[in-house]
């Protein structure tokens, strides 16, 4: 039986309330005229990803976190309408870039229990 990469990223609504100190009305609007094409030169920064649990190369790490972000952005455009397909994009890209089984859990509301390769699990949020 093969070895399982897990990339465990949590996505909360990013119209939930958030701290003052994160700027929530800037994103949410710049989201949302990116979303509606208006400034589509202008990248919406998402906030600072909140990391739980690290046991991964930092070059992954970096890499889950800038497609976990492009897969926010394209929800927000309506290229993708779920968490799932959210979850489907990041898993692609990770199959294209490094070798392995990989896992990814993408939503709201989730519970897990997994076992998984040894340096091959990140698990963050974005948003609250």
């Amino acid at each position: 039986m093969g070895n399982s990469r897990i990339i465990c990223s949590f996505f909360s609504s990013l119209f939930a309330r958030r701290r003052a100190d994160v700027g929530h009305g800037t994103w949410v609007a710049q989201l949302t005229r990116a979303a509606q094409g208006q400034n589509a030169k202008e990248v919406p920064e998402l906030p600072k990803p909140e990391m739980h649990i690290v046991d991964m190369s930092k070059a992954e790490v970096d890499f889950a976190i800038e497609v976990a972000k492009k897969g926010i952005i394209s929800l927000f455009k309506n290229e993708r309408r779920s968490f799932c397909e959210v979850a489907q994009f990041i898993k692609k890209e990770f199959d294209k870039t490094f070798s392995g089984a990989w896992h990814v859990f993408v939503g709201k509301h989730f519970g897990a229990w997994v076992t998984y390769e040894a340096h091959k699990l990140v698990y963050f949020h974005i948003g609250q």
